[in-house]
């Protein structure tokens, strides 16, 4: 829009889904586009890009993407209607697999990343650092660690049988998890997980572990809180169980998670037990988990602390409006 000679520009944010609490977030913004829900979800995600670049009609306008892949369709949108746009991508998630689509995905995403319009960040520097090895360049990711919210903490009694909890989708090692509940068999394991997964795995043979899914989100995160410990085991260098982890570090629950590029920026030594691929090492550090709560209980401590001041909502604002004001200073106009 313009006024004069004056340029307006107009800020809008763009969310893959309407599910999450974005209350924090979307009062920045001149305008928010929800994707609407379709099957296959690609369809929800193309609807959405295409209604941002429609609600933002001038070059000097920027689309900030909460989900990473929505910003590459932005992107190849722009070019393909020959009308640029700044486009803001948070928090880069690509994962190393080897397959046809991941390599697809990549070469979008590596042209995408090249273009000085488009700025992206990451959760964990050494992520960004491992992304411009696999991408084969130099690109301008700026730090912005995933958001702690305060909601996470809830008011729980401890549990009459106290267990071992892990839950989730996304880079769960179940494999891992199931070897690790077979060689504690005196230990009591609580797994929330799909039920894909569920039929993958042999957890029915196991009369230690106790086995749900598809729990809403508060009972998800009440059985979390009750738990001893949580465990996080990844088969993925990329980002992955950091809601998870947020969920466990706000109840103080402790915290044992794969250490990799990313969750090296948030699981270290003194904020929980950052764990390779060995069986026996994570069961060793449960181990130690139940018999010395109070440590245990420090680095839950600690790493609350970490979050609250790292990775708080207020941090997550002011570095993503300075990434906003430095990208339309930096672009071509």
């Amino acid at each position: 829009m313009f006024l004069g000679h004056k340029v307006i520009i107009m800020k809008l944010l763009l969310i893959d889904n309407d599910t999450s609490n974005y209350d924090f977030l979307v009062d920045g913004f001149d305008e928010v586009v929800y994707s609407p829900s379709r099957q296959p979800k690609i369809l929800g995600w193309i609807v959405g890009a295409w209604r941002a670049i429609r609600k933002t009609p001038n070059k000097t306008d920027t689309i900030v993407c909460w989900f990473d892949f929505q910003a590459i369709l932005v992107y190849y949108f722009t070019r393909i209607c020959l009308s640029r746009r700044r486009i803001v991508c948070i928090n880069i998630m690509l994962k190393d697999k080897h397959t046809l689509l991941n390599r697809l995905v990549t070469r979008l995403y590596a042209c995408a990343l090249h273009d000085r319009n488009l700025v992206a960040t990451v959760t964990s520097l050494s992520y960004g650092a491992w992304l411009d090895s696999k991408l084969n360049g130099s690109y301008r990711f700026t730090l912005l660690h995933d958001v702690y919210h305060r909601y996470y903490e809830i008011e729980t009694s401890p549990a009459d049988s106290p267990y071992i909890f892990c839950g989730g989708r996304n880079g769960r090692d179940w494999e891992l998890m199931y070897q690790i509940a077979k060689r504690m068999p005196n230990v009591a394991f609580r797994f929330v997980l799909s039920p894909n997964d569920i039929v993958r795995h042999r957890f029915h043979e196991l009369h230690n572990v106790t086995v749900m899914s598809d729990l809403p989100p508060q009972e998800f995160l009440h059985e979390l809180s009750c738990s001893r410990a949580v465990c996080l085991p990844l088969d993925t260098i990329a980002p992955a169980g950091l809601i998870v982890m947020f969920q466990a570090a706000a109840n103080l629950r402790p915290v044992l998670m794969t250490e990799t590029i990313t969750t090296s920026e948030y699981i270290t030594p003194d904020r929980g037990y950052p764990l390779g691929a060995d069986p026996e090492q994570w069961c060793s550090s449960i181990q130690y988990v139940l018999s010395d709560a109070d440590k245990a209980r420090q680095k839950a401590i600690a790493l609350r602390t970490f979050l609250q001041e790292q990775c708080s909502e207020q941090v997550f604002c002011r570095i993503l409006a300075n990434l906003i004001v430095s990208n339309n200073e930096n672009s071509s106009v």
